[in-house]
């Protein structure tokens, strides 16, 4: 018998990648200088901002010490920052730098952004980022 745990997920070598954490931008705002973003109006800039609402937060397993720029989201091949604090169904990006639009692919973990880093970021172990993965998540296999 073998246990392969972790392994399975290729979380075991961290430059093996066999787990994504993927959405779609829900929305894209603008917000004016001054305008805060999220519960408490948090981060304001004295610039104008585009932000992606994407549809995943707390209650999916994305943790909130991602928010607030501590971790960043691959949309377009770009590095995108959190803000604002992550909410239990959302969270919020600054795509300021590309031209987001709804329904495009936002990457939460994967190939630039890998879940030992999320996990170093919140001070755990990869293994309980994933098993904090909500039911409600669509899982995709992929056999090669």
């Amino acid at each position: 018998m073998v246990r392969l745990g972790i392994g399975v997920f290729g979380l075991d070598k961290p430059e093996t990648n066999a787990l994504i954490l993927e959405t779609e931008i829900a929305q894209v705002k603008g917000l004016q200088a001054g305008e805060g973003v999220g519960y408490g109006n948090l981060e304001p800039k004295n610039k104008y901002r585009k932000i992606a609402i994407l549809p995943i937060g707390y209650a999916d397993g994305f943790d909130r010490g991602l928010g607030n720029g501590n971790w960043s989201i691959e949309i377009q091949g770009e590095m995108c920052p959190t803000v604002g604090n992550i909410c239990m169904d959302m969270c919020m990006v600054d795509v300021s730098k590309i031209d987001a639009k709804e329904k495009q692919s936002a990457v939460l973990f994967g190939a630039k952004n890998s879940v030992n880093n999320m996990a170093k970021v919140i001070g755990t172990i990869p293994y309980e980022i994933i098993s904090r993965l909500s039911p409600r998540i669509k899982r995709v296999y992929v056999k090669e």
